[in-house]
């Protein structure tokens, strides 16, 4: 997560590698050894991830006014293909809930990508019918 870190902020400054690199790409593989298209993916990583670091906190925040109501451990993605189909929602907030509905549909496991592309999928199809599924 700290090189997609890393290379969001290289990739933010072009100053950073077009002095020496005629452009991101060239800069990833020379310095990394693989292309632009890894080098996104893990800038999207990253952003995913933080995303649904910031969302538990929000979520947790508002649990802990319902002294009901648990946290559960957090869960994360743990591979590139599932954060591939997560960067597609436009909110971290949709992220969050694609996440949730993944993990569930996996029975409390770590989802795989196909299960959170299918579910992106269906997301994006009809956002309103699903967002109002989950407040159900």
């Amino acid at each position: 997560m700290k090189l997609g870190e890393a290379l969001a902020k290289i990739r933010r400054k072009p100053k950073l590698y077009k002095t020496t690199h005629k452009n991101f790409d060239a800069y990833c593989q020379r310095e990394f050894g693989y292309g632009r298209r890894h080098g996104d993916n893990l800038i999207s990583f990253a952003s995913v991830t933080d995303n649904l670091e910031s969302m538990r906190t929000i979520h947790s925040q508002n649990q802990l006014d319902d002294t009901s109501s648990t946290i559960s451990a957090p869960i994360f993605p743990t591979n590139l293909e599932q954060t591939r189909y997560l960067a597609r929602l436009k909110t971290a907030e949709e992220q969050w809930q694609v996440w949730n509905k993944a993990i569930e549909a996996a029975n409390g496991k770590v989802p795989s990508g196909r299960i959170i592309e299918e579910i992106v999928a269906q997301h994006k199809k009809s956002p309103l019918c699903w967002l109002k599924m989950i407040a159900k």
